[in-house]
């Protein structure tokens, strides 16, 4: 019998100061210019990037502003996209989902990943077709069924595909 483990673990985009507005999230931007990109440049997928002195409006010090060249397939949001094809493709809900990805609302979630979605329905197809291919349960004198069984490709009401 498999043994169920339970870990919890930080998600990648945050930090351990918590006490911030944004609850520990770390800003997309700072995390894409900070980690991400860099992170790129290392592994030779973009070039570094082109860093430009920029004057201060309030006659403080001039700041560095790195102009990254890279295509979009390579931004960071597309992980998030990764991310959510591959846990839709092994059967995990839109509303768990929505609950990790920071949407409040799991119908912004399935419109924007219903395309991860290609085989939704098949389960409820197959499901369908074993019952109306099975022949009918036949009733007992006293007019209760004998079988009262669902067929056996169905799946159980109240189980995980529910």
């Amino acid at each position: 019998m498999a043994r169920v483990v339970e870990a919890r673990a930080a998600l990648l985009v945050t930090t351990s100061h918590v006490d911030s507005v944004r609850g520990g999230a770390i800003s997309r931007d700072t995390f894409n210019d900070r980690q991400w990109k860099p992170a790129l440049v290392e592994a030779g997928l973009i070039e570094p990037p082109v860093r430009e002195w920029v004057e201060s409006k309030r006659g403080g010090k001039p700041w560095r502003r790195d102009k990254w060249e890279m295509p979009r397939e390579f931004g960071f949001h597309v992980l998030r996209h990764t991310f959510a094809g591959v846990v839709l493709a092994e059967g995990e809900t839109i509303t768990k989902l929505a609950e990790w990805l920071g949407h409040s609302d799991p119908a912004f979630t399935l419109r924007t990943y219903v395309h991860f979605m290609p085989k939704a329905g098949n389960r409820a197809r197959a499901a369908l077709g074993s019952f109306i291919s099975e022949p009918p349960v036949e009733a007992d004198a006293s007019g209760d069924a004998s079988e009262m069984d669902l067929p056996s490709s169905s799946p159980e009401i109240g189980g995980d595909d529910a």
